[in-house]
């Protein structure tokens, strides 16, 4: 059985994707994109809104892309994760119980970065 997580591509004005360091679960320290668990009786769709809202004070307007089934990042658990683009408002307050840090990176710098979940370079 899959557990669901949903992550957000958020752009700024130049292109360039954001991405989040968590302060804790299986890619704390890592460069990932923002987002999370699915609760329980959640739809994905407002799991996402409610993960950028807390992770980054954002209100996100979400359409979903794409899926990934993830089986490697934590060898105890499966995670399909559904990924979503779209606007978002407001300014960036990181919650610092959430996150370590937050920047937008261009593609070729995403390219390079060492510390960074596998997936999301795809």
């Amino acid at each position: 059985m899959y557990e669901l997580g949903v992550r957000a591509i958020l752009k700024d004005k130049r292109g360039r994707v954001l991405l989040v360091k968590n302060v804790r679960g299986v890619h704390a320290g890592k460069w990932v994109l923002p987002g999370g668990k699915v609760e329980k009786g959640e739809y994905a769709e407002d799991g996402i809104k409610r993960e950028v809202l807390e992770e980054l004070n954002l209100v996100f307007n979400p359409k979903f892309i794409a899926y990934h089934q993830d089986i490697q990042s934590d060898p105890n658990k499966k995670f399909l994760t559904l990924f979503f683009m779209g606007k978002f408002i407001g300014i960036i307050k990181r919650i610092k119980k959430e996150l370590t840090d937050y920047k937008f990176f261009t593609s070729g710098e995403i390219e390079k970065i060492t510390i960074l979940v596998t997936d999301t370079k795809r």
